[in-house]
């Protein structure tokens, strides 16, 4: 591990990284790893010269473990932040099948209560059938409250099964809702006074609801992955090109498209979070790198206004 650690640190003199205390670049390499720390976010630092990648001029190890640590702080919220959500959603979407069909196990799993919208090439998994399936064998679970509610009541109501349900699995669910469960969910899940949300006739809301709860979770599993989010951009995208129409920006996209999202939404918890951390770990970082202010702009789709009234100071995560 240290001869290892060694010529990393030689790797990153020969490129012209300026490295100010090579023992805590050492114990860095050794904690994140080189892949985390530094081939993740080495990029916007470093220019081609015609043969080899060099850092640019002046560019600190300091700034680029700075740009790692803002991004891992927004990766943790927007983890939390996605839990958070997915709790709503779960609530809202057992309301909506108590609502319809009632408690019972064997009444709101009906296949006749749900349409399948599955391809002739959509995978099993994702098929109606499928999402049932899932749906059974969760309530099969030997964990609690599932395992506790089958034994003691014979049956596992929906406030209970989705909670062993996966995201992505309460997701293909709620897109196999059949219009009058899609409008009730619609309805709990966007407010009814949001100037955006009444622009929209009844399908773009419905198709926009289900976007907003893929690309949800596109930066849930990036997240829980730990991907780089700051300019992570999903490869979902609005399915009604009408939408693009009702934005400010049409050309919006990546996490601009994510915020736009959350912020219309009736729970706007998840947002508030984001937002909070964002603005706290931007002007951090740009307090001592300023120059990275229209790079992050770029990037993230926000306006970036520097503030100097920063609570504490920040540390590396252990």
């Amino acid at each position: 591990m240290y001869e290892l650690v060694d010529k990393q640190v030689e790797k990153l003199n020969s490129q012209g990284l300026i490295i100010h205390d090579y023992d805590d670049l050492k114990n860095d390499l050794r904690i994140y790893g080189y892949s985390n720390l530094i081939k993740s976010y080495r990029d916007p630092y470093m220019h081609f010269d015609g043969t080899t990648k060099r850092y640019r001029n002046g560019i600190t190890y300091e700034q680029i473990c700075s740009l790692y640590l803002m991004d891992k702080s927004l990766r943790t919220c927007i983890m939390a932040a996605m839990l958070d959500l997915e709790e709503y959603i779960k609530t809202q979407l057992a309301e909506v099948l108590l609502c319809s069909f009632g408690e019972k196990q064997e009444d709101y799993l009906q296949f006749k209560n749900f349409r399948d919208r599955s391809k002739p090439y959509t995978p099993d998994r994702f098929t109606l059938e499928g999402v049932l399936n899932s749906l059974t064998e969760a309530s099969l679970s030997g964990k609690n409250p599932i395992k506790y509610y089958r034994e003691k009541y014979g049956n596992v109501p929906p406030w209970i099964l989705l909670k062993g349900v996966y995201f992505g699995t309460t997701i293909n669910l709620i897109n196999s809702l059949k219009p009058k469960e899609r409008d009730m969910f619609a309805s709990s899940f966007y407010p009814p006074e949001d100037e955006f949300i009444q622009s929209l006739s009844r399908a773009q809301l419905q198709s926009l609801m289900m976007d907003t709860l893929y690309i949800a979770n596109a930066y849930r599993n990036c997240a829980a992955h730990g991907g780089r989010i700051y300019d992570f951009d999903t490869s979902n995208r609005f399915h009604d090109r009408s939408l693009f129409t009702k934005i400010p920006n049409p050309h919006i996209r990546g996490f601009n498209l994510f915020l736009f999202l959350l912020c219309h939404l009736q729970y706007r918890e998840p947002y508030k979070s984001i937002m909070n951390t964002l603005n706290y770990e931007l002007n951090f970082h740009l307090e001592k790198y300023s120059e990275d202010a229209t790079y992050l702009s770029q990037y993230l789709g926000v306006e970036i206004l520097l503030k100097t009234d920063l609570d504490h100071p920040k540390s590396k995560p252990k």
